[in-house]
């Protein structure tokens, strides 16, 4: 296992030290070079790679949400191609302050939103929940909104696939004020969005949300924009996973050809899936336009939720794309079938064989990564399912083009900075048993003399496993224990994957 320190070749060092040196410079002037573009077209990026962050967001009370929680059939865990859940506050315009500064700081370091001759795009219709004298709103507001320039991130007619953390209910999850804020600015392009927006997951356990209303699912985040195409897709129940890259027909596809000598679960897989409206997307190839696959069409965002993991350590702009393979799912008889071919297998792939960074770089690399941080589950080991566990609020939005240094800066200046409660001594979830025991000389989740998390450190290096096995039911239950420093082996190997060098670490990013 290669430390972070890991030394590189002297030509190598000055190719990027010479292309951080342009990189900042281009940080200085907004739109004065397309330094974005590069980053959106090829996992080479520029080093040191620019990390965005907000503090201070507003978030809500302990009780999510000021409604009774209510259940609709569209809200089930289901593949359910046309959600009926009703839109929240309908004609109004759905603005989320923390998500304005941030756009607002990515525009004047030379990263808009939108690819546009125009800057900005005024409001028409009224905030939601902006009624006087109402009580405190989520954090909803209205930035600049000058968010537009020629080497914008987003043109008026893109296919926006958005990739979500949505798994997992209440703080597990990305929080869907954040979420609707985000389509919303999609959907403002200064030139009249014309394309479309698919929200996408394995599957959507949004019951209770992370949201202020109660009943923002993601299905009625999607129906809030009923002047756009905008929908979610499910890709629990995709059970074609033996289709090929050239069939125009909804299933998975595993690029055997790429690695026709690794397990079945160490090999890359991806979706093709239609949306309500009849788009065809291939994840890797693009839409189809009838006559042939337009990859140019298709963009891809990754926003996900910062939290604990139990396998691996840590969730983040990685691990969110572990849910875009078939593998633990369909083919292998999904989470409750052979416990040897199951989840777990495809975790281990995570830290023993930089599956993660071989989906980015061998499918489609996102052309921008959101990290909220602003309330989420930091106690260990209760990740990443447990909606009745203590959270803690950070307030933090993160983004940026890189997802190893954004996996690395979010862990390591968030994460592992929460308090930890009652550290790893007989802490049990509602629905999961705990990973460890009370017994202290047993080795678990090892905790600094702060109550720190070690695991939740990207420069924790130990050639320990968790002990004991995870005891949960026989479809969760891991062939081996995982290693204890899973997070660091897998931001390794990530990195190995996509720029074929151990690139991680303070030297290569820059917090604007």
């Amino acid at each position: 296992m290669k430390p972070f320190d890991v030394a590189i070749s002297r030509r190598r060092f000055l190719q990027y030290a010479a292309e951080s040196a342009l990189g900042l410079g281009a940080l200085a002037g907004a739109g004065t070079r397309a330094w974005a573009r590069t980053l959106r077209r090829d996992p080479v990026v520029s080093f040191p790679t620019p990390i965005f962050r907000v503090d201070n967001v507003r978030t809500y009370t302990d009780q999510i949400g000021p409604l009774p929680l209510e259940r609709t059939g569209a809200s089930q865990i289901a593949p359910d191609p046309n959600p009926d859940d009703p839109p929240i506050a309908p004609g109004t315009h759905y603005y989320h302050k923390g998500l304005e500064d941030l756009l607002d700081k990515m525009a004047l370091a030379g990263f808009p939103l939108w690819r546009s001759s125009r800057s900005e795009a005024p409001p028409a219709l009224p905030l939601q929940f902006a009624v006087p004298g109402a009580e405190p709103d989520g954090g909803f507001g209205l930035g600049t909104g000058r968010y537009g320039g020629p080497n914008g991130l987003f043109g008026r007619d893109d296919i926006i696939v958005i990739k979500i953390n949505c798994v997992a209910s209440a703080h597990c999850m990305v929080n869907l004020d954040v979420l609707k804020g985000l389509i919303q600015r999609l959907v403002d392009h200064p030139d009249g969005f014309t394309g479309e927006i698919v929200v996408l997951d394995k599957f959507f356990d949004d019951e209770p949300p992370n949201s202020f209303h109660r009943r923002n699912t993601v299905s009625a985040v999607c129906n809030s924009f009923a002047n756009f195409r905008v929908s979610r897709v499910a890709l629990r129940d995709l059970v074609w996973y033996d289709r090929r890259m050239e069939d125009v027909k909804d299933g998975y596809v595993e690029l055997e050809d790429l690695f026709p000598g690794e397990p079945a679960y160490e090999r890359v897989s991806y979706p093709k899936f239609t949306t309500r409206y009849g788009t065809h997307i291939d994840l890797k190839q693009g839409w189809w336009n009838g006559t042939a696959y337009d990859s140019g069409r298709v963009k891809l965002i990754g926003y996900s939720v910062l939290k604990d993991q139990g396998w691996t350590a840590v969730t983040c702009c990685l691990k969110n794309f572990l849910g875009v393979t078939n593998i633990g799912t369909v083919k292998f008889g999904g989470s409750e079938g052979d416990p040897e071919e199951g989840w777990q297998r495809t975790h281990e792939g995570i830290y023993k064989t930089g599956l993660l960074g071989r989906i980015l770089r061998h499918v489609r690399f996102p052309d921008f990564f959101l990290v909220d941080a602003t309330r989420i589950l930091a106690q260990p080991p209760l990740g990443p399912m447990s909606p009745g566990a203590p959270f803690c609020q950070p307030g933090v939005l993160l983004a940026g083009f890189d997802p190893v240094n954004l996996d690395y800066y979010a862990a390591k200046s968030i994460l592992l900075e929460q308090p930890v409660i009652a550290p790893c001594q007989g802490v049990k979830a509602p629905a999961l048993p705990a990973v460890c025991k009370s017994n202290p000389s047993v080795t678990t989740y090892p905790c600094s003399s702060t109550g720190k998390c070690a695991r939740h450190d990207p420069d924790f290096a130990s050639s320990a496993c968790i002990n004991p096995l995870y005891q949960g039911s026989p479809g969760f239950r891991l062939r081996e224990p995982p290693p204890l420093d899973a997070f660091r082996r897998y931001l390794v190997q990530s990195s190995e994957a996509l720029y074929e060098g151990v690139f991680v670490g303070p030297g290569f990013f820059s917090v604007l």
